[in-house]
């Protein structure tokens, strides 16, 4: 195994990881808000993950893998940016009604700030252009989930439900 498809299956177990953290949090929430919220992160890892493994794919066939390349339920999406997320002045106080809400979006934004720090280094390590440019993307939308945890967790911490912007939306049956 090369040195880049060992790095890509590490990332992929991180986004396999963070795929169960979104989806059990998304089951204990009894908030619609918070889950619909919480299974769009749930996606947006398994997208990451499809993708991954279809570059570790591509590498090992000996095909380069270019942007236009498209697979099946592997995406990026845009990277959230602060300016579409509202504003709230942090509290500081933690009901208990959302106090294990506050720890699961505590451990959310470590394991986010990690694959974010992870991509960008793996990126400024790599050789490949294209591969370069997919993890520089990941490593970007990595922040963005950073910056969206971190408005939900003031939210929470005010006692109110997570915001629904549009872009979350999913099916509640997912």
């Amino acid at each position: 195994m090369t040195e880049l498809e060992r790095v890509l299956s590490m990332a992929i177990d991180a986004e396999k990881e963070a795929g169960k953290l979104y989806t059990k949090a998304a089951s204990k929430t009894t908030s619609a808000n918070n889950k619909q919220v919480y299974l769009w992160l749930a996606r947006e890892e398994l997208g990451h993950q499809t993708l991954l493994s279809a570059l570790i794919n591509q590498y090992k066939k000996g095909r380069k893998f270019t942007a236009q390349t498209k697979v099946k339920g592997g995406a990026l999406s845009e990277p959230i940016e602060c300016s579409q997320l509202p504003s709230f002045k942090q509290t500081g106080t933690e009901s208990d009604v959302y106090a294990a809400e506050v720890q699961i979006i505590k451990s959310a934004m470590k394991a986010e700030a990690q694959a974010s720090s992870f991509y960008k280094d793996l990126a400024e390590k790599t050789s490949d252009i294209v591969a370069k440019g997919i993890l520089k993307e990941l490593a970007q939308i990595e922040k963005g989930h950073l910056e969206l945890l971190t408005e939900e967790l003031k939210l929470i911490r005010e006692g109110n439900d997570m915001f629904l912007l549009r872009r979350f939306e999913t099916p509640l049956g997912e």
